[in-house]
């Protein structure tokens, strides 16, 4: 069982589907479903990546502006994550635990 938010209960069931980059020409898909037996398929998160052309071409000033930009990405994410739960609890929405 997969449990991600208390905002999900745990009659959920959860479809995980992947690419192999080498497979389709250095592209990466992941999709992922979730189904409710009351509800059906409600929720389809799907990220689509492509390898980089510039791969080859590394610098340390293009490594510090990868850092600049994409360093604290898991903690603006994460930030935006809580956030949106407290928007949901003001808003009355029902916790699950």
């Amino acid at each position: 069982s997969l449990h991600v938010s208390p905002f999900m209960d745990m009659k959920n069931s959860w479809k995980i589907k992947t690419t192999c980059p080498d497979a389709d020409g250095g592209k990466l898909s992941v999709d992922i479903y979730v189904g409710h037996p009351d509800l059906g398929k409600y929720f389809l998160a799907r990220l689509g990546a492509r390898e980089s052309r510039h791969r080859s071409k590394r610098s340390e000033r293009a490594d510090l502006r990868t850092l600049w930009h994409y360093g604290y990405m898991p903690h603006r994410v994460a930030v935006w994550i809580y956030w949106q739960a407290l928007v949901l609890l003001w808003k009355g929405a029902p916790l699950h635990m």
